[in-house]
């Protein structure tokens, strides 16, 4: 029963990861890219356009490139907490109100 449960737990993280995995290259493949263009020019900017771009252009919308890159290192600094905490096996002594406070 025991060896039952850890294989079901197994398959269950497998599934998840896959799901993952699919839901990335799913995302991936419907990111529309920047058209190559010969030279843009305007008044705000003067740029090339090459391919896909992930972050915003600061210079086109600086509060919106802010948020991004706030998430971005937010993000990188919570999976970071979450890497030392389960490292370190701190979630045993959390108790009820821990894990709330800490999640």
């Amino acid at each position: 029963s025991g060896n039952m449960s850890a294989r079901n737990v197994w398959v269950d993280m497998g599934a998840i990861f896959a799901t993952i995995g699919a839901t990335v290259a799913s995302s991936y493949a419907f990111v529309t890219p920047v058209r190559a263009k010969a030279q843009t020019r305007t008044k705000r900017s003067a740029s090339t356009a090459v391919g896909a771009r992930w972050m915003c252009d600061a210079r086109m919308n600086p509060s919106k490139a802010h948020a991004e890159w706030f998430i971005l290192k937010y993000s990188a600094c919570w999976i970071a907490s979450v890497g030392v905490v389960i490292a370190l096996s701190l979630y045993e002594s959390f108790g009820k109100w821990g894990h709330l406070l800490y999640c």
